[in-house]
């Protein structure tokens, strides 16, 4: 069982008494007999239990006490070496390996550090550090539930308040380790809190706070946006949008990719259910699940993304850079303005499907039809795929861009409803006593779960 062999001349575990003195020799003294018997004793008490414990259970009991039983022996073994040191010596901190599951942590321990406990980190914990801490100064615990905001193949996002002070709503996703492990999802959950983190500087990015695990799940807490829902919404409502309008959010979702790729980030899944909008209606990123770290000049080829907003590069399987995410920032301006897809691609279900031999420039004022035309360029040569490019052309000339990182733009001056009428923006009452019994329209695309996993994770919208 677990791999460990039955000899017939393994001592009987009554032949060992409750405190071993096999615990307190060094780990150079103990025989293989001696060992086994260890084990045996270890796995039998585990064993006893399992008729009242489910399997899963019982194999994290068994994680814990390997675990905990390598690292006293790894403990007592220090301590035997440290008698053989000239006590006038200078102490020196002497690196010790401890294993962990299936890892092998390297910790210094000296003088100064015996104080404190060597345990390990358990396996289950130590393959999600250092992005979502062990012992996390805030937990699940300081939050209350008001409801749920999004579901996932491993996940949920609460919307949750602090209870302490319910006046601070906050987004708080919760995904389970067990699923993730089964995917084999490790790295792009780790991947996707650590991206988020390095960008929520930005005004223009919803905030990463802080992330953490219990035994067993995950939890992230994330910037809860408190306007209009997100940019899907407010054209649904009121598109397509005017070019004032539309002028104000391009330059606000310009600015953000930019800065996305400042980060050495490429982004790969921008559209209108990824951004979020605050109370005055400034937008805000959301889903890092497709990002992935890009220097500039890398490339990749991962076929990743929405189906209608993904570049001709991505669904021809060519490898591409940070100037796929300026294709999809043309499809969604596109789309904002003339509420219509820029390519026949409304009923695809593959990549592969995908065609760019069809587009026609829309009837709009001109210094915005030749933005169009030139972010939409199927040939590389005539197309622009950089904020430098974007932030210079005709239709932003107009453009204060230090008024746009202030968010001193107004996005709702040209939507006479919402301009004249602020309550509107908002999806809930504020005065209300108990947010939980509020009818309010949640954000579920902005919540739902993006990763990539293979060459067929894309997502398919439908208008």
């Amino acid at each position: 069982m677990m791999g460990i062999p039955y000899s017939e001349n393994t001592p009987s575990l009554s032949s060992y008494p409750e405190r071993s003195n096999y615990m307190t020799a060094a780990l150079e003294t103990l025989t293989e007999e001696e060992k086994k018997g260890l084990t045996a004793r270890l796995l039998s008490r585990s064993l006893s239990k399992l008729s009242l414990i489910s399997v899963q259970t019982l194999t994290q009991q068994l994680y814990d006490r390997i675990n905990d039983s390598i690292a006293s022996l790894v403990h007592i073994q220090y301590f035997e070496r440290r008698r053989h040191v000239d006590p006038s010596e200078k102490a020196i901190d002497a690196p010790v390996k401890v294993f962990c599951g299936r890892n092998i942590q390297t910790r210094k321990i000296g003088r100064s550090s015996l104080r404190k406990s060597v345990w390990p980190v358990p396996w289950l914990k130590a393959i999600f550090l250092p992005e979502f801490l062990n012992n996390s100064r805030i937990t699940e615990k300081d939050f209350s539930i008001l409801n749920c905001i999004g579901k996932g193949t491993f996940s949920k996002v609460y919307r949750v308040c602090l209870k302490l002070d319910r006046n601070f709503l906050f987004a708080m996703k919760k995904q389970s380790k067990s699923i993730i492990l089964a995917i084999n999802a490790i790295q792009q959950v780790k991947e996707e809190a650590s991206i988020h983190k390095s960008l929520s500087d930005n005004v223009f990015i919803a905030k990463c706070y802080a992330s953490w695990q219990s035994r067993t799940h995950l939890f992230t807490l994330l910037q809860y946006a408190m306007g209009y829902g997100n940019l899907f919404t407010l054209w649904r409502d009121y598109g397509p949008f005017a070019v004032d309008t539309l002028r104000i959010y391009g330059a606000e979702i310009a600015f953000a990719l930019d800065y996305i790729h400042k980060n050495n980030v490429i982004y790969r899944d921008l559209k209108m259910e990824n951004i979020v909008l605050d109370l005055d209606g400034h937008i805000q990123i959301v889903d890092f699940g497709f990002s992935k770290k890009l220097a500039d000049g890398e490339r990749t080829r991962t076929v990743c993304g929405t189906l209608q907003y993904m570049a001709p590069e991505i669904a021809r399987e060519k490898f591409y850079g940070r100037e796929v995410d300026w294709w999809s920032y043309g499809v969604l301006l596109h789309i904002l303005n003339t509420n219509s897809y820029p390519f026949p691609n409304c009923d695809v279900i593959s990549h592969i499907e995908l065609r760019y031999d069809s587009y026609n420039t829309p009837c709009c004022e001109p210094m915005l039809s030749d933005l169009f035309s030139k972010l939409l360029s199927v040939n590389m040569e005539r197309r622009i795929y950089t904020f430098a490019q974007v932030k210079c052309h005709p239709f932003f000339e107009t453009v204060n861009w230090d008024d746009v990182a202030l968010k001193k733009l107004v996005p709702f001056a040209y939507m006479e409803k919402l301009r004249r009428c602020p309550s509107c923006n908002s999806l809930y009452d504020k005065s209300a006593s108990d947010f939980s019994s509020t009818d309010v329209e949640e954000n579920w695309a902005a919540f739902e779960e993006r990763y990539e996993f293979n060459n067929d994770d894309y997502f398919r919208d439908q208008m």
